[in-house]
């Protein structure tokens, strides 16, 4: 059982020490607390996060991406403006993308819709076009900037993200890392373990080290996708010898103050990975925790994201394909309050999830 009183001084401890937070995204994260501990099907919160995908396009192939990328013309901005007008009271971060790279989007809308409503920009990016002035120009509105590098060695960077100049890439990192320090941004590298990288990820975080980068993302590689047969780690490699690569590699950033977000087995939870850098912005992701304040068990993906696709699909989360409706055709209260919302969120306060659901939460190990 929930303690109440317990969860709720924490929630409030916690708000009260967070200082990029306006009162109305406050009051957001309260009624969330209770929505999810009433257990309602209809609720009064509205998503911290917004995955907006203006687009699907891309400019490179990544070789562990099942992603089709299409050159249409995507999302009207007069549809993204009446989305933020709707939900900006109370969101916090705005991803600009879902399948397509962040960069080929209408990015100064975004950043105006920031500034505007108080929000940050969280970018997953391969790098190729995120330098110094195009950094510089958001860097106000900017929270999170998460680059996609999957070696510290060119030849296998560029078989991993082909298109992607290695050395661009890595002069990308290290402006972006300096950028950063007059913010407080998170900067981080991140990577898909897959054969071709699993055995050298303690070498991987000296270097990403060396460009001034404190964070890195360790990922594992859907076994579902069409590449995890080919390339993936889990199915080239013995179980053991992957968490001695990884636990080499958490050793590694240990000593030089790197923090690992990872859910890898032996990384993801490891008590000795504390991060040693705070960020105004990490609320961003600590934001997560009121799901297992109030409601443990239920998915942290549809309590607190909603994604909308090029075409105006609205899902509650970037792994099941759940449509619940398009912005084309009703407003997003409509969707996110709507009958096959509230049946999904039935399904986790009875715990009578999909097994889809069921599968993708044991593979983030319980983190949805």
């Amino acid at each position: 059982m929930v303690d109440l009183s317990a969860a709720s001084q924490r929630l409030e401890s916690y708000l009260g020490a967070v200082a990029i937070l306006n009162d109305s995204q406050r009051d957001n994260a309260r009624l969330k607390a209770q929505d999810l501990y009433e257990r309602r099907r209809e609720w009064r919160s509205v998503p911290f996060r917004l995955m907006v995908e203006a687009n699907r396009r891309c400019n490179t192939r990544c070789a562990h991406c099942d992603v089709v990328h299409t050159r249409a013309d995507g999302l009207e901005p007069e549809l993204i403006e009446r989305l933020f007008d709707e939900v900006g009271w109370g969101s916090m971060e705005i991803m600009p993308f879902a399948g397509g790279e962040p960069t080929l989007g209408p990015i100064e809308l975004f950043a105006r819709l920031a500034r505007r409503h108080n929000q940050f920009l969280n970018f997953i990016t391969n790098g190729l076009l995120f330098d110094r002035a195009y950094y510089r120009s958001i860097a106000d509105v900017t929270a999170r900037v998460h680059f996609s590098l999957h070696s510290h060695h060119k030849d296998v960077q560029e078989r991993v993200m082909p298109g992607v100049p290695f050395e661009t890439l890595v002069r990308n990192i290290a402006d972006a890392a300096d950028v950063a320090r007059g913010t407080g941004a998170q900067i981080l590298c991140g990577l898909v373990a897959i054969d071709w990288n699993v055995g050298e990820l303690a070498d991987y975080v000296r270097f990403v080290h060396e460009l001034g980068v404190r964070r890195v993302v360790f990922q594992k590689l859907y076994p579902w996708s069409s590449a995890g047969q080919r390339i993936g780690s889990a199915a080239r490699r013995a179980p053991e010898e992957v968490r001695a690569h990884v636990r080499r590699a958490l050793d590694v950033a240990l000593e030089l103050g790197v923090f690992v977000e990872s859910n890898l087995d032996d990384a993801h939870g490891d008590p000795r990975m504390q991060n040693p850098q705070n960020s105004p912005f990490d609320v961003l992701q600590d934001n997560a925790g009121v799901v297992e304040l109030f409601q443990p068990g239920f998915c942290i993906s549809t309590a607190i994201t909603a994604i909308v696709e090029h075409d105006g699909t609205v899902l509650p989360c970037c792994r099941d394909h759940i449509v619940l409706g398009n912005l084309r055709e009703s407003s997003f209260g409509e969707l996110w309050n709507g009958p096959r919302m509230q049946a999904l969120r039935t399904s986790f306060f009875e715990r009578t999830p999909s097994d889809y659901c069921r599968r993708c939460m044991a593979f983030y190990n319980g983190h949805a």
